[in-house]
């Protein structure tokens, strides 16, 4: 993902699959709204010309519904400012257990994506 200045929010961007994911009105979403959109049913629609590798074409329905809703469900980011280093996880607000990998290091857990997808210092 990047953040835009112009948009004023994070915008998906998958350099595997040369995709972008965009609502019926064609606005490039964010992570986040991609989410929030195959929670609720919302339309998600992928570039035209989205390709895995250079080497073939991705489909809207196996590329967002099966394979990156997996990706989907837990967040995590390591976070750089001045010298300072943190991690942060995104977990939905159900989720009870522990991700095993992420113990180590110690990310500040949260269930609030406002939080997690804050603009960057």
């Amino acid at each position: 993902m990047v953040y835009s200045e112009t948009f004023n929010k994070w915008l998906w961007m998958d350099p595997t699959n040369d995709a972008y994911v965009m609502n019926e009105n064609g606005e490039l979403l964010s992570i986040a709204e991609v989410r929030e959109r195959l929670i609720n049913g919302l339309p998600l629609i992928i570039n035209p010309d989205a390709n895995w590798n250079h080497k073939m074409s991705v489909i809207k329905e196996e590329y967002l519904y099966n394979y990156m809703a997996k990706n989907l469900y837990a967040f995590q980011c390591f976070v750089t400012t001045r010298g300072d280093s943190k991690s942060n996880l995104l977990l939905p607000v159900e989720y009870k257990g522990i991700i095993p990998r992420t113990k180590i290091n110690n990310p500040k857990c949260t269930n609030n994506p406002n939080d997690f997808w804050s603009k960057p210092e």
